[in-house]
């Protein structure tokens, strides 16, 4: 079973990083009254300079997940027919009932 990685050693501060770059170039695309249509490349680059920076990280921890996914998808499998037990026994007790009422009892 894989553990759960760890994040990079200087995980936050990268991320501040990158998002203190991203400031910078829109600020400065700002100041230069470039058209507020390119200020999508500072978004553009927030949304994909962390995933290529910590890819590594990303790929380790998508792993861990799907693993973890997977023993809860099995585990629910297994309980699955429990469920179906218990469903068929609800009402085959519902039958029971109606099949045992009195004629006084109309809401059964």
């Amino acid at each position: 079973m894989i553990s759960e990685p760890e994040k990079p050693k200087n995980y936050h501060r990268d991320y501040a990083v990158i998002f203190v770059l991203t400031l910078l170039i829109c600020v400065v695309l700002i100041y230069f009254e470039v058209l507020y249509k390119t200020l999508i490349i500072p978004v553009a680059f927030v949304n994909m300079a962390p995933l290529y920076w910590f890819r590594d990280y990303h790929k380790a921890q998508r792993a861990y997940l799907d693993q973890k996914n997977e023993a809860k998808n099995t585990e629910q499998f297994e309980n699955q027919s429990d469920v179906n037990q218990n469903i068929a026994n609800y009402v085959a007790t519902q039958r029971l009932k109606r099949a045992n009422k009195k004629w006084w009892q109309f809401w059964v």
